[in-house]
């Protein structure tokens, strides 16, 4: 006899442990299974020579009252650290040096990111006649060069969707990478507008950014904690097909032995090259279409250096690279000047960011050569005055999936189509409503609310 359960969750990502956790509220029998031994996908934090790396995303961002309120939920409130006020400063690497980024009036009319005419442009843009998208959907580049200018772009926003979503703005979808602004820009035909109206609006928590402790691993392994639901590990789905009571088989292999598990209802949360084999046999449209779904390659470097080693002493969060600078890195990330807690007291911890949609050729590099490449670019930037220590060099050669221009909402489309086919099947992979840790988990309990 097969085993059977209400919900089965595919995928042990934070999108998955989500969808898990919030059904536990409504099913009594949930499993989530996944293909590795370790859950939280690429939310991986750990300790090497006294120093906590993290191997995916490097903050959370308190950013909606969902999260606000899980956070009290899983009794993590007490345990979480904010970083240290100077963390609100940010550079952009612009002509071979680190430039503040301007936050303030003054600031910006003093800023070397920006000229007269530039200013100008961004004080025109809320009383400007209204401009409208020429399409339902505009690339994340064309759109802030028609409405606030190619420097703008070149200095802030390309810095800010290469480094922080490794993507290329020339071909993903304004609508679906931003969609808060977009829906500012529908609402109030200005951005600033946009902000200005959100602005006044009274909310019960400070947006801003935290970690914790030991690391943001602490969140998932929570939610597994709290969450009454059961897992089964090195469990690969193979296939899904129907049976004679409307109720969904699913083939996996564990143990190297081909099992089976009648659920309900079933969420896959698992990237979309790899949902693509398992639905071809039921739905070759959206299997092909998951195919096509683009995912950024991404490099990791740690390394440590003493403080008294590096000429670059401001604090901050970190630095993004600039359009037309000349650097195989996209971002780095201050981390021991955010969290103090990450290194010894007499180190500086730095996590940097390369590759991406704008640097696909640096994989070709074997990984003593990219490593070699990196620390040079750095150097320039930072000017070490001792070689730093490599503490971590890692590749992820699909990472975060890229919103592409017009075909985001081709797939959306498909995928209404799929679970209307299927109903009980629903899909909730990054690669669909948004990447960020709490994208995710906000797209975890809608899932669940539709069931």
């Amino acid at each position: 006899m097969k085993d059977k359960v209400d919900v089965l969750v595919v995928g042990g990502g934070i999108s998955g442990i989500a969808c898990a956790y919030f059904a536990t509220k409504k099913f009594s029998n949930v499993l989530l299974i996944n293909d590795s031994p370790k859950l939280g996908g690429y939310i991986q934090s750990f300790k090497t020579d006294d120093f906590l790396l993290e191997c995916g995303p490097n903050t959370l961002m308190l950013k909606n009252q969902l999260l606000f309120d899980l956070l009290h939920e899983l009794d993590l409130w007490n345990q979480i650290i904010f970083p240290d006020p100077s963390a609100k400063k940010r550079y952009i690497m612009f002509n071979g040096h680190l430039h503040p980024l301007p936050f303030s009036p003054f600031a910006m009319f003093s800023s070397n990111l920006l000229g007269f005419k530039d200013l100008l442009q961004i004080i025109k843009e809320p009383f400007a006649e209204k401009k409208f998208i020429r399409s339902d959907d505009i690339s994340v580049k064309d759109f802030f060069i028609e409405h606030f200018g190619k420097t703008i772009y070149e200095n802030f926003v390309f810095p800010m969707v290469s480094g922080i979503y490794a993507g290329d703005p020339d071909k993903i979808s304004f609508k679906h990478t931003f969609p808060e602004l977009y829906v500012m820009f529908k609402n109030h035909g200005s951005i600033i507008k946009g902000f200005l109206k959100k602005k006044r609006q009274k909310q019960s928590f400070k947006k801003q950014i935290f970690s914790f402790p030991e690391g943001l691993k602490l969140l998932p392994q929570r939610m597994v904690e709290k969450g009454n639901f059961k897992i089964t590990l090195n469990a690969k789905t193979t296939g899904i097909q129907t049976n004679e009571f409307g109720e969904y088989i699913v083939k996996y292999i564990s143990d190297e032995k081909e099992q089976n598990i009648v659920a309900s209802k079933v969420i896959f949360t698992i990237p979309a090259f790899e949902l693509s084999k398992i639905i071809a046999e039921i739905d070759a449209e959206l299997s092909a279409k998951l195919q096509e779904v683009e995912y950024a390659p991404i490099q990791i470097l740690h390394l440590a250096i003493q403080k008294k080693d590096i000429g670059f002493q401001e604090k901050g969060f970190g630095f993004l690279k600039s359009y037309n600078e000349n650097s195989s890195i996209l971002g780095c990330i201050f981390t021991s000047r955010i969290f103090p807690h990450t290194a010894p007291s007499n180190y500086d911890l730095l996590t940097v960011m390369s590759g991406g949609a704008t640097q696909k050729e640096l994989f070709n590099l074997d990984e003593n050569e990219a490593i070699r490449l990196l620390v040079n670019d750095l150097d320039k930037i930072l000017k070490f005055k001792q070689p730093p220590k490599i503490l971590n060099f890692s590749r992820i050669e699909k990472a975060i999936p890229q919103y592409l221009l017009n075909f985001h909402d081709e797939l959306l489309k498909s995928v209404r189509s799929f679970e209307k086919k299927y109903p009980g099947v629903l899909l909730a992979g990054n690669y669909l409503y948004g990447v960020s840790v709490p994208d995710c988990i906000e797209t975890g309990m809608k899932t669940i609310q539709k069931i």
